[in-house]
């Protein structure tokens, strides 16, 4: 799950009759009791040592930093935690730190309100008018992003149903038409509210695998693909996250390449927890016993192509890497031409 200080930890509310910050860091709010206890056990440890370390600096809270100031101190107390705890911090509590609420404009932590559009936005009373004029031009994109961060972590997008016939030769305008003409949106078809962000869902949801449908068929490679066996392995490079709610609309591939029986769809990443699982298909794709795995590989690639459950790719594919982004790029790099397939990056 994502974090953001201004809603409770557990279940993402926005509203609460009030909220609960966490007794000693202060930097994780809860709608309720119950809420705070259920995360108690998971926070403790982190808690405990950013307390420590924030003890030892008595102007924390309202010291005001430019911009340039703000991320070096978090960068320099995430280095502080994971000196003390001796080990490398999670996602969710580097999240924690980075994120950390202050105003948007000074960086001070203290008696800070809400930009209550988006919830992702802190100002100080001194800075509001200010606030405003900075915060305007992003305010919505943060609220986009915080919707469908809810809706991805309530399993919203287990609505998506694809239709079962694709014609594999009329060409796709763009997300809009695809959507329009290949998903039923369930319920949430009339909920004209909404449709705007769950647009967005829709296009993040199924963009990735028609994205390298349309590589490969535009490039003219599907014809020079090894496929042994109707068995067919994608690699996925330098993805950021893992969720398995993501994963169902590679079903799309199956539907739009028939002689594939058995779809294999690899990720490998440090942060990653080892998970394998087969998604579950349509009634059309059981009766004809075709498959989707997924493997998720808590390492890099470079070492998940020298171990023991490494598979052959017909395709390797990234979306959107920052190739600056870690040291063992340069060794990924090295591997890729050794595999000896098709590479697309976006």
């Amino acid at each position: 799950k994502f974090f953001n200080p201004n809603l409770c930890h557990i279940c993402k509310a926005t509203v609460a009759y009030y909220f609960i910050a966490c007794d000693h860091c202060h930097m994780v709010i809860y709608c309720s009791q119950e809420h705070k206890q259920l995360h108690q056990l998971q926070h403790m440890q982190i808690c405990i040592a950013v307390r420590e370390l924030l003890n030892m600096d008595a102007g924390w809270e309202t010291g005001r930093l430019s911009k340039e100031e703000w991320i070096q101190s978090r960068q320099e107390l995430m280095r502080l935690i994971k000196e003390k705890l001796s080990r490398n911090l999670e996602l969710q509590e580097m999240a924690m730190i980075i994120y950390a609420k202050s105003c948007r404009i000074c960086h001070q932590q203290m008696n800070l309100l809400i930009c209550t559009t988006c919830y992702s936005a802190n100002y100080c009373i001194e800075h509001a008018e200010l606030f405003q004029i900075v915060h305007s031009s992003n305010c919505y994109n943060q609220w986009l992003f915080l919707v469908l961060e809810v809706a991805f972590i309530n399993n919203f997008s287990v609505l998506l149903k694809f239709n079962l016939l694709f014609d594999v030769y009329e060409p796709l305008i763009n997300m809009h038409a695809f959507i329009q003409k290949h998903l039923k949106t369930g319920p949430y078809r009339y909920l004209s509210v909404t449709f705007f962000p769950y647009d967005y869902l829709y296009s993040d949801f199924a963009s990735a695998p028609l994205t390298l449908y349309h590589g490969l068929r535009d490039t003219e490679l599907f014809d020079s693909l090894e496929v042994e066996g109707s068995y067919y392995v994608i690699h996925i490079i330098g993805i950021k996250y893992c969720s398995g709610v993501r994963t169902p609309p590679w079903e799309l591939f199956l539907h739009l390449l028939n002689h594939i029986r058995h779809l294999t769809i690899v990720m490998t990443e440090l942060n990653f927890n080892t998970e394998c699982f087969y998604i579950d298909t349509c009634n059309h794709c059981k009766e004809r016993n075709r498959t989707i795995s997924i493997e998720f590989y808590s390492m890099s690639y470079y070492s998940y192509v020298q171990s023991n459950v490494y598979k052959r790719p017909n395709v390797i594919i990234g979306f959107q890497i920052d190739f600056n982004d870690r040291f063992t790029w340069s060794e990924t790099i090295l591997e890729l031409p050794k595999q000896n397939c098709p590479l697309f990056l976006t």
